[in-house]
């Protein structure tokens, strides 16, 4: 997908994660091990990019399968994009499930809008849990790389090092900013979808999280969103946070 500021890859038979995420001028912002899933840092079957993860509760824990999934190109009225759907058979406690995932972005931007939808056609309740692994690499090198995230009562920022850094989650102002000298890359829950979010940096990883926590009634639809921008101000990814929603 090209909006003429922005490029990205979308993965069409399995994961739906989107990699390959570059500007007008050549600079990337993401770290995938495409096409072959590996370990990285603490995790297991890891692609990179921007990863969902769609889960239950009790699985949080345990090793994840990665999806089938199958994608197209799409558009949402002004936005243009890329449609995710997932053929859940890897999880029992969602087989049959509908997920889907939009990467839409508007023409001359550096915005990227995601959106989860679930769709539950079943007699019962679904307890799922979504989760967005955002793997952050600025260039070629962690290392000069700045992240900024909100805590309870004001915002941490760290500079790059060896030990691990993981605040606490963030409810009320779920954003991350991750800056290295002229780049950076901002995400973001849109004001009014039920996420969180946080991150995790250690000497090998630059990971961001927006975790949401969700329940489908029978027959019922949810809907998650959230963003992404490159080289934008905090403020203006506040600004985005209310504009989307």
């Amino acid at each position: 997908m090209d909006n003429g500021e922005i490029h990205f890859d979308v993965l069409d038979r399995f994961g739906g994660n989107l990699i390959k995420l570059e500007d007008s001028e050549g600079n990337t912002y993401l770290d995938d091990r495409f096409p072959e899933p590996g370990p990285k840092s603490y995790f297991e079957n890891h692609i990179g990019g921007v990863e969902p993860r769609l889960i239950t509760p009790k699985e949080i824990e345990s090793f994840y399968e990665i999806e089938k999934v199958s994608s197209k190109k799409i558009s949402d009225g002004i936005w243009k994009g890329v449609k995710v759907d997932f053929n859940m058979e890897k999880l029992d406690s969602l087989r049959d499930q509908n997920f889907s995932i939009k990467y839409l972005t508007l023409p001359g931007t550096k915005l990227i809008k995601i959106v989860l939808v679930h769709d539950n056609p079943k007699v019962k309740e679904v307890n799922w849990v979504t989760e967005f692994f955002i793997d952050v690499l600025l260039g070629n090198s962690l290392k000069g790389t700045t992240v900024e995230c909100p805590g309870k009562y004001e915002d941490w920022k760290r500079n790059y090092a060896s030990q691990n850094f993981m605040p606490p989650i963030n409810i009320e102002r779920p954003w991350f900013y991750f800056r290295k000298e002229e780049l950076s890359i901002g995400g973001f829950v849109v004001e009014d979808s039920l996420a969180y979010s946080t991150v995790l940096c250690n000497e090998e990883i630059n990971m961001a999280f927006l975790i949401a926590n969700m329940i489908s009634r029978p027959f019922d639809k949810e809907e998650i969103e959230l963003g992404i921008m490159l080289n934008a101000s905090k403020d203006e990814i506040k600004i985005a946070r209310r504009a989307l929603r």
